[in-house]
């Protein structure tokens, strides 16, 4: 019977766990919180989906906020000299890699010149 009770117990618990939403909140600070009802009237009209709350006569707003995203990868570049006559973007790249495992190459036509550079670029 005892374990029976406690299997009962067990079910309820990991339902219980199951259903929960974890959700991230963000925190808006908005200033004084004003006459009743205006902390959460200004915070809603910015966050749809917040709630105004009043801490010793501050409003903040609370709301619902997507986890923070990882940083963009740096970009680097370089130049690597003149493309030899007929080289494309293909072969620029190949050139680039000789130095940047990763790199891509472009070929980039120098204003009023017929000369042309190749541009690396890589995550760095």
């Amino acid at each position: 019977m005892a374990h029976f009770k406690f299997h009962v117990l067990l079910i309820f618990v990991l339902l219980a766990f199951e259903t929960m939403k974890i959700e991230a909140q963000c925190i808006d600070p908005l200033g004084e919180c004003g006459p009743a009802g205006e902390c959460d009237k200004r915070c809603k009209e910015k966050h749809p989906d917040g709630g105004g709350e009043c801490n010793f006569g501050m409003c903040q707003c609370v709301y619902g906020c997507e986890p923070p995203k990882p940083p963009e990868p740096k970009i680097c570049t370089s130049n690597d000299g003149l493309c030899p006559k007929g080289c494309d973007n293909n072969c620029c790249t190949a050139n680039c890699k000789t130095k940047w495992p990763t790199a891509t190459g472009q070929c980039q036509r120098m204003i009023s010149t017929e000369y042309v550079l190749c541009l690396c670029s890589w995550e760095c």
